[in-house]
């Protein structure tokens, strides 16, 4: 049978061999999808976490003083790590400055109680529950993510728990050991720090590897559905969103207004496509800013735009066709100097109970070209 000790130091080597390979996994992760740099930030802190504890597991270094700094900087800076990777995420960071701070908050209190008053129960309180406040600072800035995506919140509730364990843990598993670092490595401390945190880290370390994936896998959905010219949705986009506020009883009435610029072929042929695509952005964005966040905007093709109006009677279409119309006529669009004002013509309709969508947008387009043969620049309803 195997002794106690060897068993202890088998035990010890569990959890970092574990989250070695999801180190791995990341790394590959984002070696295929380098612009999320959060990513290789995750590794970061599982390969900072993992030498911590080789440190300590294979005392190396073999001075004393020096293991107990050099496993707490592992340790903290793993910690920073997983909080700037979360930072990363959702745009943030927490700057040098701050990082090195809460290392530093962490690293300087452990050196002191082994050079200056040495007390080993001291140092274990000041770096678990320094690693503790670290990732309990870094998640309770991002709280936003707990009323977030599904992924969102389990990524701020494992890491809440992941932070808040440390503090019960260390109240009652620490001390009952002697002063020496023999009487640690036996200590019921130590072995439920073995058996808890390899357990603790890996359901957080799964949590974290699913993140890119979705964030990913969403993307895509993302890029199927949205203009990547205007950033609006595409057709798709619009045939999916335009079908849940149709099927939705409490958005009715509603209001579809097509819009389409006047002599944009003129445009491109004037002064290029680079420009007639500036133009384009130019009118996404008018649209867009003009639209209610209950509204549909979309580009469907060429130059044509869509808008499906929420709560909108057939009077207030026409309204609200009319505004933009003016807007988009007195809007500075990114022409030469001397280029005729830009335009628009409208088709403006209602939604009639039971119409598909397809015959809404056909009757629109009817009014919009009657728009077009009366002479542009206005808006056309029925």
């Amino acid at each position: 049978m195997l002794s106690s000790a060897i068993a202890r130091q088998i035990l010890s080597f569990v959890g970092p061999g574990i989250l070695s390979v999801f180190a791995f996994g990341f790394v590959l992760v984002w070696y295929f999808d380098r612009k999320r740099t959060y990513v290789w930030l995750f590794s970061l802190a599982i390969v900072l976490y993992s030498l911590g504890a080789a440190s300590q597991i294979f005392r190396m270094p073999a001075d004393a003083g020096f293991n107990a700094v050099l496993s707490a900087l592992f340790y903290a800076g793993g910690a920073v790590a997983l909080v700037e990777g979360l930072h990363r995420r959702s745009g943030r960071s927490l700057g040098m400055a701050r990082a090195g701070l809460l290392v530093a908050l962490i690293v300087a209190p452990v050196a002191y109680f082994f050079y200056g008053e040495r007390n080993l129960l001291a140092r274990v309180y000041v770096l678990n529950f320094g690693l503790g406040a670290i990732l309990l600072y870094g998640i309770l800035t991002l709280r936003e993510l707990a009323g977030g995506r599904v992924i969102d919140r389990l990524a701020f509730w494992a890491v809440t728990i992941f932070a808040l364990h440390f503090f019960p843990r260390t109240m009652l598993s620490a001390g009952g050991w002697g002063p020496t670092a023999d009487g640690f490595g036996q200590s019921v401390f130590w072995v439920s720090l073995q058996i808890v945190l390899p357990v603790l880290a890996v359901a957080l370390a799964l949590i974290l590897l699913a993140l890119p994936l979705v964030d990913r896998m969403e993307e895509l959905g993302r890029d199927s559905t949205t203009d990547p010219l205007t950033g609006l949705l595409n057709r798709r986009g619009f045939e999916d969103q335009a079908a849940r506020l149709m099927a939705a009883r409490h958005a009715w009435p509603l209001g579809l207004i097509v819009c389409d610029l006047d002599r944009f072929k003129a445009i491109n042929d004037s002064y290029g496509h680079p420009v007639g695509d500036a133009v384009l952005r130019k009118l996404g964005r008018v649209l867009a800013g003009a639209a209610r966040d209950r509204d549909v905007v979309a580009r469907i093709g060429g130059e044509e735009f869509v808008v499906l109006l929420a709560n909108c009677t057939a009077a207030g279409a026409v309204e609200f066709a009319e505004r933009l119309r003016r807007t988009i006529a007195a809007a500075d669009f990114p022409l030469p100097d001397g280029a005729a004002r830009v335009t628009a013509s409208f088709g403006v309709t209602s939604h009639r109970a039971g119409e598909p969508l397809a015959r809404l947008i056909h009757r629109a387009d009817e009014l919009l070209y009657r728009a077009k043969a009366e002479g542009r620049n206005r808006a056309r309803a029925g």
